[in-house]
């Protein structure tokens, strides 16, 4: 019966450790995604490539490393404050690339995950500006995009969400910028 036990307690740390070396591989494989995606962003920014098209290579590495990310998030093990600054930038980029639905998803996303990050901790001052820019920049583009109830509830929960910031110098004119969108999105 003991040794029944052992060999029962021996299979399942041999399928833990199993699980643990397919997380290691995944996410060195999503770390040399990432470098590469990023390698690649900068060197198509830099114009150190020709991209067939303006923008091309740019959009592509950020829809790998949307992909990569998001299959990195499904197998749950990354912290969802690393996800959410993921996704923040992914989201922020697509805006400047004048994606703004892709750009929306991401930034929502973003939010989604710095939300659940800050549950779990709301100390992290890091993960709550954060998320303070993430719904800013979702409530600029559904504000553009016409859905001005969508827009005032980003910019409101942006609001709440800055409640617990000791606002630094550069931070202070996106605040002056919100309670201008918010004050205009009331009338």
């Amino acid at each position: 019966v003991v040794l029944f036990v052992l060999l029962n307690q021996a299979a399942a740390e041999r399928s833990r450790l199993a699980e643990a070396r397919r997380n290691t591989e995944a996410y060195e494989q999503f770390s040399a995604n990432t470098a590469n995606q990023f390698a690649e962003l900068l060197q198509s920014t830099l114009g150190l490539r020709q991209a067939a098209a303006p923008g091309q290579m740019e959009e592509a590495a950020l829809f790998k490393l949307r992909s990569a990310t998001n299959e990195l998030k499904g197998r749950g093990i990354v912290p969802s404050s690393t996800l959410g600054i993921l996704e923040a930038q992914i989201g922020w980029a697509m805006m400047f690339l004048s994606r703004p639905d892709e750009a929306r998803d991401s930034l929502n996303q973003a939010v989604a995950d710095l939300t659940r990050s800050l549950a779990k901790n709301t100390e992290e001052k890091e993960a709550r500006f954060l998320l303070l820019e993430a719904l800013y920049y979702s409530g600029l583009l559904a504000d553009e995009a016409g859905q001005l109830e969508d827009a005032m509830n980003c910019f409101e929960q942006a609001f709440a969400a800055q409640t617990g910031i000791e606002p630094r110098e550069s931070d202070r004119l996106l605040l002056t910028h919100l309670y201008k969108r918010l004050e205009r999105l009331a009338d």
